[in-house]
């Protein structure tokens, strides 16, 4: 049998939310930066995108990443995230499952009771520390890129809404953070379309009125997340939260960068102090377990350096194929 198109990949869930990791059979990604390589897939590649991500062989809440040779030093492996809407320069729920996938692959030595590795990412260097215990993976922490609050208390009218309440702050993306109360809307897996139809409401407007660019890097720009936020339900939870992936996404995990967004969020307010836990939440009841370990600047702007901890779990070992006759050799959304 002949094939047009053949990927070996890995698919992991980190708290629920999927990540499929290609491993083989993709072709050389060109660019002088990871930002480069992951600008150039989202331009020129978007056929492998579908392919690896949309219908028949994924659905519209799957992620991945697209293994390359790194170009740091330090880094074992570079990284190119890529969500249904394009590629994206950084993922926390990806790093942690890549992470794991390394070291229970053996792709980079495993070291009880913690491995350290490092993944190059378009967002920059992000160092990762993999807990292993009894020769097996016990989770990983990644040390994100620094966070920063843009905006506290700023609101914005949204029609069939009213004026609604949030933060904005910038996690490895930016993010809209938006009370649920003041919206009216539950973090309950029931609810789910509801809470995509209201954060795309919100998410529009919003990009409307405030635009927003990365003081130090002018390619990261613009609002693709809203992080709704509740109250916790797990007696050992902080917080519950639900973010929205640009255009029909809901991360089914707390969100890596979006738990990194937040943390930046409450300590502007004061509300989170350096060293302290924050253990986040998702609409399944998983958790992340966050915490600032530093301050920085990013521009004019004081920072935070988060680390979030979870666990990934191997799903799926598989090879992708595409047939000359397949319809779809894209994939397709509905």
């Amino acid at each position: 049998m002949t094939f047009e198109r053949v990927l070996s990949v890995l698919d992991y869930h980190t708290e629920g939310e999927p990540m499929r990791i290609v491993t083989g059979g993709a072709p050389p990604i060109p660019g002088a930066t990871l930002l480069a390589k992951s600008d150039h897939v989202d331009r020129a590649l978007r056929d492998l995108l579908g392919f690896v991500l949309y219908e028949p062989r994924g659905h519209s809440a799957m992620c991945g990443a697209v293994l390359t040779e790194p170009l740091h030093p330090d880094a074992q492996v570079g990284v190119v995230f890529i969500e249904p809407s394009g590629s994206v320069h950084m993922c926390g729920h990806g790093a942690i499952a890549v992470a794991t996938m390394l070291v229970e692959t053996g792709r980079v030595a495993r070291r009880e009771p913690e491995t350290a590795l490092a993944l190059e990412t378009a967002a920059g260097l992000v160092r990762c520390r993999v807990a292993v215990a009894s020769d097996r993976v016990r989770g990983a922490t990644l040390q994100n890129v620094p966070s920063f609050s843009v905006l506290l208390d700023a609101k914005v009218d949204v029609p069939g809404l009213g004026p609604v309440p949030f933060d904005l702050a910038y996690g490895g993306h930016f993010y809209a953070i938006v009370p649920c109360a003041a919206v009216g809307v539950t973090l309950d897996r029931a609810e789910a379309p509801r809470i995509i139809e209201v954060g795309e409401l919100i998410r529009s407007r919003i990009e409307a009125e405030f635009p927003l660019v990365h003081p130090d890097r002018p390619d990261a720009k613009g609002l693709l997340y809203v992080q709704f936020h509740s109250p916790a339900r797990r007696p050992d939870a902080h917080g519950r939260n639900a973010v929205v992936v640009s255009p029909l996404g809901l991360d089914r995990s707390p969100c890596g960068t979006g738990t990194s967004a937040r943390m930046a969020s409450l300590h502007a307010r004061g509300q989170l102090a350096l060293g302290q836990a924050f253990t986040h939440e998702s609409i399944l009841g998983t958790v992340f377990t966050g915490r600032l370990v530093g301050t920085t600047r990013v521009g004019d702007r004081p920072a935070v350096v988060p680390e979030v901890t979870g666990r990934a779990y191997l799903t799926a070992i598989s090879t992708l194929v595409l047939t000359p006759d397949d319809p779809f050799p894209s994939g397709f959304l509905l």
